[in-house]
């Protein structure tokens, strides 16, 4: 959550707040997850947000192995809802389907600007991915990695990865369980 006042200030919000408010993180019977949380108003002083940087409730939930939806609820009782599905296609590359449904009578943009919008979001994130280095950070410090800094902001974070270790150890035991906690 903390991402969008550093990498998103051209399209969520310039002036876009890093402080992270309270997550509210409910875990699955079926290993997936889910947080709610207040989305406060992204704009810069003296520019009054778009709709969709204004304030909202923001509820993400995670399939797993890798599906999540997104669903926001503004102040006016508009709906969106974002699915975003990551398709791995080898270690470099990775397409990303994404699909929009939005409230009847939706008092925004309309459907094809959000997702333009969507990807121009999505794109911030990945030239950011791209210019990472190194390339794959190696986490692991028993193993000669780096380790990993945990903060707050690394909730929503830290919740897939302890899931998606629980999930792949529960349907896949046998490729080194121990390895992955």
């Amino acid at each position: 959550m903390s991402h969008f006042a550093f990498a998103h200030g051209n399209t969520l919000g310039k002036a876009a707040d890093p402080r992270i408010p309270d997550l509210k993180i409910t875990l699955h019977p079926d290993g997936g997850y889910q947080m709610d949380a207040p989305f406060p108003a992204l704009a810069t002083p003296g520019e009054m947000p778009g709709k969709l940087q204004s304030a909202h409730h923001r509820r993400q939930r995670g399939w797993l192995p890798n599906f999540t939806t997104v669903r926001q609820s503004f102040a006016d009782g508009d709906e969106r809802v974002l699915v975003h599905i990551p398709s791995p296609q080898d270690a470099e590359n990775c397409t990303v389907f994404w699909s929009l449904a939005i409230s009847p009578g939706f008092r925004g943009p309309p459907p094809e600007a959000q997702i333009e919008f969507a990807v121009r979001v999505l794109n911030e994130d990945r030239e950011m991915c791209e210019l990472q280095t190194p390339r794959e950070v190696p986490i692991n410090p028993s193993r000669g990695g780096w380790g990993v800094l945990v903060t707050p902001a690394d909730t929503l974070a830290n919740t897939f990865q302890k899931q998606f270790r629980r999930w792949l150890v529960a349907r896949h035991g046998g490729l080194g369980a121990a390895g992955l906690k």
